[in-house]
């Protein structure tokens, strides 16, 4: 988990975006030189299905856009089939797995690398 000193540092950050859902979730963005990489998206349990994922990612995407970002990457965890799908229907594609990145009482998992084409 993060913990609040750590979303302080990461806020105050240059090229640190949020974008707040007020009760449902938020997405963190970072934007550097003519890319931009989602740091985390999370929606509240009693939110999910109701797109608000999807509308975080297309909301950053637009800014992106206009702010000339040629690109978005982020990671996902392999065993996220809800997420996969949500940055697929955005137009995102697995350019990578990084062996056993996510660790959890489980076990590890991989992470899946996506990349969009922004503009």
């Amino acid at each position: 988990g993060w913990s609040l000193e750590s979303f302080q540092n990461l806020l105050s950050s240059p090229g640190v975006t949020a974008r707040l859902v007020e009760q449902s979730g938020f997405l963190l963005t970072r934007n550097v030189a003519d890319e931009m990489e989602v740091l985390t998206i999370a929606v509240l349990p009693n939110a999910r299905r109701k797109n608000i994922a999807t509308l975080l990612m297309q909301d950053a995407l637009a800014n992106a856009a206009q702010a000339q970002i040629q690109k978005c990457f982020l990671e996902v965890d392999q065993h996220n089939i809800a997420a996969i799908r949500c940055y697929e229907n955005l137009g995102f594609s697995v350019i990578h797995t990084r062996k056993q990145y996510y660790a959890s009482p489980q076990g590890s998992s991989d992470a899946l690398v996506m990349c969009l084409q922004i503009i």
